[in-house]
């Protein structure tokens, strides 16, 4: 069981992992509950890196109903060797300890956590991010009282993000606020004169952005379907609104991650 912090590298961990082992076989918590069984042949004799049960349990209800229904997932496919991330606000402590140590087969259950990053590994992101000197970053962040963007992988990329328009932010807010700006700007001239229905003012960038992420969370969706009708996880783009041109505007920027499948 691996619990972790948002943004601190969850994800990252498994996808390393999967890489790593041959056998292994990464599955978002999501699809791994939803989809039918007989129709993911790969899952089965392999060992599967389950990631984000906080994801279900934000979509409300029952918090006990999600880890049901990956514990019944697991039992139906022979009870196979396993990995599970979580949020450490969503985990459940000793409860879903209990609950998840009933299909381990007898074998040891272990939990373990993501420790912040050192100044090391900060600085190492902050060189891959561009930062010439992270050190004296790193020492004016402290200053600054954003220690807390320094430990987490996520908030260290939103802050120097934040801090690339060459001033540094005025507390957290601001920090959020400048990062987002940053992502929201499309700087590759041949996008800008593709963009469909013409250019947006970056502030109507975020303010689009801000209203699909709303509605993924209220309605406890994974993400939107630019192109075509979508499915129950990833509706159609359609279903947000009509400013169309505006959303796909949005979803082009580097505020949201766009995937293949």
């Amino acid at each position: 069981m691996l619990l972790g912090e948002p943004g601190s590298g969850k994800t990252t961990a498994f996808g390393v992992e999967g890489k790593e082992d041959a056998n292994a076989k990464v599955i978002p918590a999501r699809r791994f509950i939803r989809r039918h069984i007989d129709s993911h042949p790969e899952w089965r004799d392999r060992t599967l890196l389950v990631d984000g049960l906080d994801e279900l349990r934000a979509s409300g209800g029952n918090p006990h109903e999600p880890l049901d229904a990956f514990l019944c997932r697991i039992e139906q496919l022979g009870r196979p060797r396993f990995r599970l991330s979580c949020r450490e606000d969503s985990w459940l402590g000793r409860n879903d300890f209990g609950e998840l140590a009933s299909v381990t087969g007898g074998e040891e259950l272990h939990l373990l956590r993501l420790d912040p990053l050192d100044t090391d590994k900060t600085c190492e992101i902050l060189v891959a991010k561009g930062v010439k000197d992270p050190r004296k970053f790193v020492w004016r962040a402290v200053e600054d009282g954003l220690q807390v963007f320094i430990e987490n992988p996520l908030l260290l990329e939103t802050l120097a993000e934040a801090v690339a328009s060459g001033s540094w932010p005025d507390g957290r807010i601001d920090t959020f606020e400048r990062a987002c700006g940053e992502l929201a700007k499309e700087r590759n001239e041949q996008h800008l004169d593709a963009q469909d229905g013409g250019s947006f003012s970056t502030m109507e960038i975020v303010l689009a952005s801000g209203l699909l992420c709303t509605l993924l969370l209220l309605s406890g969706k994974t993400g939107w379907s630019r192109r075509g009708p979508g499915d129950e996880d990833c509706p159609a783009l359609s279903e947000a609104g009509d400013r169309q041109n505006l959303f796909k505007a949005a979803l082009d920027t580097k505020l949201f991650e766009g995937s293949a499948e």
